[in-house]
């Protein structure tokens, strides 16, 4: 099958933290979504001669191994939403990794920058650390001004999109999904390593709306 199969895991793979539901669910091939106020699995992978039900007896062999870890997360690998605990991605997989759980769209996310490489390697991972004003979470100042730079970079492609000058897709975009896999086409290999991939600048939107939505409340 294609690679593209595995865009339904997008919406799961933009965020920072599972719950270890969430986690088993997406190990298993399941997708959580909330429908009418509740939570319920939707196959979202669909193989030959597999059902759903295989999926879910898939989810609960990986919920018992979850519940049967000691689990040692650190520092900014764990926080708390409510009364539920959640786990940074990065530690959701390098435990799936450790328990030789399959993880076969993980190629996939690494190439379209969902997923760095280095923040499965824990000694790499420097999680412990408080962040330092004025530089990166990853601890050093060059790697802080490359990460600034990134970010101006895409505001400026995207000003330069608004204003006709880089005539790329249709405007409106029918969301920001589409918009970031449209930037990330058109710019990625003109700009390879900026920060540019369909993944990070998901992210980046991502984190923009909580900023709008802190504001909004903010003057509410």
């Amino acid at each position: 099958m294609p690679d593209n199969k595995w865009e339904k895991f997008e919406t799961a793979l933009v965020k920072d933290f599972w719950s270890e539901s969430e986690a088993c669910h997406i190990f298993a091939g399941l997708i959580r979504v909330v429908r009418r106020g509740s939570i319920k699995p939707s196959l979202q992978i669909v193989e030959e001669k597999q059902t759903i039900r295989a999926k879910e007896r898939e989810q609960d062999r990986i919920k018992e191994v979850w519940d049967g870890t000691d689990h040692k997360p650190k520092g900014r690998e764990i926080r708390s939403n409510g009364f539920t605990e959640e786990y940074s991605v990065a530690y959701c997989i390098r435990w799936a990794q450790k328990k030789r759980i399959g993880i076969p769209w993980l190629d996939w996310a690494i190439k379209e920058g969902y997923i760095k490489a280095e923040d499965l390697e824990p000694e790499n991972n420097n999680v412990d650390a408080d962040p330092v004003p004025g530089k990166s979470t990853t601890g050093t100042e060059e790697e802080g001004e490359n990460t600034a730079k990134n970010r101006l970079r895409l505001i400026g492609l995207m000003a330069s999109m608004m204003q006709n000058k880089d005539k790329v897709g249709v405007m409106p975009f029918d969301n920001q999904d589409h918009l970031a896999k449209v930037i990330a086409k058109t710019y990625s290999d003109k700009y390879p390593n900026r920060g540019l991939a369909v993944g990070t600048v998901s992210k980046l939107l991502a984190k923009a709306n909580n900023v709008l939505s802190e504001d909004k409340v903010d003057k509410d």
